[in-house]
């Protein structure tokens, strides 16, 4: 077994072969400092758990670009993301990193002050605390930065269409009281009834029942062009998951089908 450390998180292997943390991680260690508000001194908050009806290669696959499209509340405060990247690596890890953009009040919240990106403002729009990252580290652990709230999740199947998903929230050991406060007032809109859980559970469990569908089945995989460089993905394209899916397919010994 062996056991190294990145920014204060603590990562394990019991396979031999498994790289050196760096190497593993390389390509992510920007996205990794924007969760980790740039130096990793952090503390824990708290838990949650929630279990979604639907594999964890699902999940997985679609947690990097979803929010604009499926979480409408937020068009309603005019809230879009700002300019940004996607990464891919070579193990199959991917990470999406965009500026924050503050939410307009559009009367919509009675306290829009629960959406207010405090940290970012704090910081002078400079710097980690001014952007927003989701991290893919394969096979299904996810790190990202909700508003002011950075978030570690892993992915746990518990059966071919069920998967039980452990979210971690963490703040910075400087926050003060009011940070804090406004930490875990964010928390509790991705605990399992708050609507960005409720809305994720609902679709995904739809598209878990789409893929049930008779053979031959086809995927559309939004940004990729035949030949493509797998580097050249966008900020929102889909195309990242087609790097680990193929390493997926190598490591359980699957053969290609034939398109």
């Amino acid at each position: 077994m062996r056991c190294e450390e990145f920014l204060g998180l603590i990562f394990v292997t019991l396979n031999a072969a498994t790289p050196p943390l760096r190497e593993y991680l390389k390509g992510l260690e920007p996205g990794l400092e924007t969760v980790l508000m740039g130096d990793g001194d952090c503390q824990l908050l708290g838990y949650h758990k929630t279990i979604i009806d639907a594999n964890w290669k699902l999940y997985r696959d679609n947690d990097g670009y979803h929010t604009p499209l499926l979480h409408k509340a937020f068009t309603w405060l005019n809230w879009q993301g700002g300019k940004g990247s996607q990464i891919i690596t070579e193990h199959g890890h991917m990470a999406v990193t965009a500026d924050l953009k503050p939410l307009s009040d559009t009367g919509v919240l009675n306290d829009p002050s629960l959406l207010e990106f405090k940290a970012a403002i704090r910081a002078g729009g400079e710097g980690p605390q001014a952007k927003t990252a989701v991290i893919v580290v394969s096979p299904g652990t996810l790190i990202s930065k909700a508003l002011d709230l950075p978030i570690i999740r892993y992915a746990l199947p518990k059966g071919v269409d069920r998967t039980e998903i452990h979210w971690t929230f963490i703040a910075h050991r400087n926050d003060d009281p009011e940070m804090l406060q406004h930490r875990i007032r964010q928390a509790n809109m991705m605990g399992p009834s708050a609507m960005i859980s409720l809305e994720d559970a609902a679709v995904f469990n739809r598209a878990q029942k789409a893929t049930a569908t008779q053979p031959p089945n086809t995927r559309f995989v939004k940004g990729y062009r035949p030949g493509m460089n797998l580097a050249e993905a966008g900020q929102n394209d889909e195309v990242g998951n087609l790097a680990w899916w193929d390493l997926y397919r190598r490591q359980m010994g699957f053969e290609r089908g034939v398109a």
